[in-house]
């Protein structure tokens, strides 16, 4: 697990040549809007109870669909930590070779893949509030459609970003091609100009017609962790060898045969995104009833217990840990898989677990020794 590596983002200023965009507005709208179609009952209740509007899913505007909220805000201050989470640089040479390995290319968590399995264990977390959780569920809402755009797990010339193309007679590059334009000349040619009539296609597809026979294989990793969204990227490199890279892409113009043999697999991308949000989300939320136990680990004895709470002022057996904010010095513990540390906060005087994204207006606690820990206020 990589919480707290991924949270700490929220809190170092960070740059990146690599590729930052994702399928356009049009193309995470259609994954959440199919996502909406696969939701249970009991998730749109819970997701409710967290402060979602489920009309975000369910909407086919392109400004308000959840699945573009990411993309909305990082370029506000407050999230420009975000960026480099919309993408996982893989180090091979599409399309001689393709191979996606997270130990190698995301060793730091910070990447969609490792995004993906932090946002995942906060939806249910006891120790963030509902707003948090809903901050978790938006985020996932769009990392879903951007792991299964191929050039979002692509190093080669910044996810093809700096590979200069010709699209309808425009010049543009590949990474904003898959982006933008062929996902809008598909919904043009095949589907009326419609976002409603693309998504509605593709969720007949899914249930009924060619995708029927093995959609329940995209969605079929129940691991935690980055197990399940590591094979998400390695499934998508594929196609950056196999399709996205072909022989020609910058000398023809990219609108004839090679967004012909493009489309189809425009729509599968589309299609895997929304349904395996829809199938996550309905299996996290169903589990956040649940007590998860965690694993606390000194350096002599670990442990599996229920998370305790413990009065503010009171001793703490914890190492002192890298600060979530300013410039004190805060308690850190190992909880989870016991190997990645996660913050302890204190929240109305007892101390929880945590990590730090959004969590700027709670107090932290800090170490005045080496065993006792005050509440800063």
């Amino acid at each position: 697990m990589k919480q707290v590596q991924i949270a700490v983002l929220a809190m170092t200023a960070l740059s990146s040549t690599s590729c930052v965009y994702a399928w356009g507005a049009v193309g995470h709208t259609i994954v959440a809007n199919i996502a909406y179609n696969f939701l249970t009952s009991e998730s749109l209740s819970k997701l409710t109870s967290f402060g979602v509007s489920t009309s975000t899913f369910s909407t086919t505007s392109t400004s308000s669909s959840i699945g573009v909220w990411a993309d909305q805000v990082k370029s506000q201050s407050a999230y420009s930590w975000s960026k480099v989470l919309h993408y996982s640089d893989a180090g091979d040479n599409p399309p001689t070779s393709c191979s996606y390995s997270y130990s190698r290319d995301c060793a730091d968590g910070k990447c969609v893949v490792g995004a993906i399995g932090n946002y995942t264990s906060r939806v249910c977390s006891s120790s963030v509030s509902n707003a948090q959780k809903a901050e978790a569920v938006k985020f996932l809402a769009h990392f879903f459609g951007d792991i299964t755009q191929p050039l979002h797990i692509c190093g080669k010339l910044t996810g093809g970003n700096d590979q200069s193309v010709k699209y309808d007679g425009s010049t543009s590059n590949l990474h904003s091609i898959w982006d933008t334009q062929m996902v809008e000349s598909r919904m043009s040619d095949a589907y009326s100009n419609s976002v409603s009539t693309y998504v509605s296609s593709l969720v007949t597809a899914i249930k009924t017609g060619k995708y029927a026979s093995v959609a329940a294989g995209w969605a079929s990793c129940t691991s935690s962790g980055t197990t399940c969204p590591e094979q998400w990227a390695v499934d998508s490199d594929k196609l950056d060898c196999s399709v996205v890279w072909a022989s020609n892409v910058g000398s023809a113009d990219l609108s004839g045969s090679y967004y012909t043999t493009a489309a189809p697999y425009i729509d599968q991308q589309l299609a895997k995104g929304g349904y395996r949000l829809g199938v996550w989300l309905n299996r996290i939320l169903n589990s956040c009833s649940s007590s998860p136990t965690t694993t606390t680990k000194t350096s002599t004895v670990t442990k599996t217990t229920t998370p305790t709470q413990t009065p503010a002022g009171s001793t703490f057996p914890f190492e002192l840990g890298s600060s979530c904010s300013g410039s004190k010095r805060y308690c850190k513990t190992s909880v989870d898989d016991g190997t990645d540390p996660a913050y302890i906060k204190c929240n109305n005087g007892v101390w929880t677990l945590h990590s730090c994204v959004g969590d700027f207006g709670f107090p932290f606690c800090y170490q005045t020794s080496s065993t006792n820990i005050l509440c800063d206020n």
